[in-house]
């Protein structure tokens, strides 16, 4: 399972609500042929966010973000135990957040960011 707390900021900084699509994309580094190239291992797409008794349901208030959990591949369990056949060949695990909101022109624009665990 991953677990993650998504954070939308407004111009000033400050943790804000947003409708939204939120796409989650999970990379790791290729093997053979695609050796030193980020494959993807997933993604998922959180379409309820767009809706706002969704998004008002994933809205952590403690933490003023959204918490959003997937279930992840297998070898995400084993790589985050430590699993060392895991973790060979596999340094890192990139976690990619793009979302979809609509601007104050009405027009869609992406906010990405994304978050790389090192082994």
């Amino acid at each position: 399972m991953l677990v993650l707390h998504v954070k939308v900021r407004d111009r000033f900084g400050d943790a804000i609500k947003a409708l939204g699509v939120l796409r989650v994309e999970l990379y790791r580094p290729g093997r053979g042929v695609m050796q030193g190239m980020e494959t993807r291992e997933g993604a998922w797409t959180v379409a309820e966010l767009a809706d706002a008794e969704g998004n008002s349901a994933r809205w952590d208030r403690t933490t003023r973000t959204y918490r959003v959990q997937l279930f992840a591949p297998e070898w995400v369990r084993a790589w985050s135990r430590g699993d060392a056949r895991e973790r060979e060949g596999t340094p890192w695990v990139k976690v990619r957040v793009l979302y979809t909101v609509l601007d104050e022109a009405g027009e869609e624009k992406v906010l990405t960011d994304e978050y790389v665990l090192q082994g």
